[in-house]
């Protein structure tokens, strides 16, 4: 699938890419719908560490493509802040017969870095070392060499200690924090629970 159509604000890094169902597929085609014509969305969207999907009204944005998965970057009314929504995490989303505007001072690059979405101040970065036994397979999605050993080891921006320990339970024993102690003590009890 194009990732970029013409007067997408997209993410100009990237050029073509894969969504995950067809579900995405029409999800991302009433996003792009949307954003070109200004009209806001009703999401039904469960988060990562919800049971259930909440309905959400957003103003959207943008479509991304990033780290092996579709975003959407959008005003959320119920946050009243800017939010970014995985597009296989959208349950239903439906038009809102209202328009919006996007503010003149909003940019993408303050989001994708490094082809990676990203939200908050970065101020800390957090170590990661995955093992040969996955590292293969995430050098290859962040292109970039393995150490000797077959390890991989990459600093992550640190806005958010739930995704480090969310990022990290994924991996289980494959994957854990050097640093900083403040995110591997984040780390150790919900390893512990699993």
């Amino acid at each position: 699938m194009l990732a970029k159509l013409p007067g997408d604000p997209t993410y100009e890094g990237v050029r073509e890419a894969s969504t995950g169902t067809e579900s995405d597929a029409s999800t991302l085609a009433l996003v792009r719908r949307s954003v070109r014509d200004r009209r806001k969305l009703a999401l039904t969207y469960r988060g990562s560490g919800s049971d259930e999907g909440l309905v959400r009204i957003v103003c959207p944005y943008a479509p991304v493509f990033a780290s092996g998965a579709w975003y959407l970057v959008a005003h959320c009314q119920r946050s009243q802040a800017i939010r970014i929504f995985r597009l296989d995490r959208i349950e239903a989303a439906e038009s809102v017969d209202e328009r919006f505007e996007i503010p003149a001072d909003f940019s993408l690059e303050g989001i994708v870095r490094g082809g990676k979405v990203f939200q908050g101040p970065a101020e800390e970065v957090v170590t990661i070392r995955y093992s040969p036994a996955i590292a293969r397979w995430i050098a290859e999605r962040e292109g970039t060499a393995l150490a000797p050993d077959g390890s991989l080891t990459l600093e992550h921006p640190l806005a958010d200690p739930h995704w480090v320990v969310r990022h990290v339970l994924q991996y289980g024993p494959e994957a854990e924090v050097p640093s900083p102690e403040s995110a591997r003590q984040a780390v150790r009890p919900a390893l512990a629970r699993h």
